[in-house]
């Protein structure tokens, strides 16, 4: 008898979210089909859970089909708030890092494993966005001290010279 089991994706191809925006459709793919987004499931439970979102297929109360009652790849994925394109890139890293310890395999360091992974972008997008949000800060702060240091203009009385 044969055990068959099948892969299912954490982020799903129909899975519209804020998390995923900044990505277009081929990095999405990139994504759905990276090794930190794939997880090991029974069929039923693969087709249970396909194209719902992150949080239903975490703990599908009503059911227990979610990944709290699953195995241990489950629950390490279960204790995620929420999955993002980062956490993808992380939890590809750290199994890397498993095979490389479990095989004797050498894969590099973490920007090597990013390369492996084809997942180069996302620590683009990262830097981008701390950028972003470094520059927005800097010019909210810069508005701040403009307005802090900027003399309230009051109008002065100006009196008027008869010889002019």
């Amino acid at each position: 008898m044969q055990i068959m089991r099948q892969s299912g994706s954490v982020f799903a191809a129909n899975q519209q979210t804020t998390a995923f925006g900044a990505f277009n459709a081929s990095q999405k793919s990139l994504l759905r089909n990276s090794l930190g987004n794939l997880l090991p499931l029974s069929r039923p439970k693969n087709s249970s859970l396909q194209n719902k979102p992150f949080a239903q297929k975490r703990s599908e109360k009503e059911k227990f089909v979610g990944f709290l009652y699953g195995s241990l790849s489950e629950n390490e994925v279960a204790v995620n708030d929420h999955w993002d394109a980062q956490t993808i890139l992380l939890r590809g890293i750290n199994l890397l890092n498993f095979a490389q310890d479990r095989w004797k395999l050498d894969f590099g360091d973490d920007e090597k494993k990013t390369i492996a992974l084809g997942l180069e972008f996302v620590e683009k997008a990262k830097k981008l966005k701390s950028h972003d949000q470094l520059l927005s800060g800097s010019i909210q702060t810069r508005k701040r001290i403009i307005r802090a240091a900027k003399p309230e203009i009051v109008p002065q009385p100006t009196s008027i010279d008869p010889k002019e």
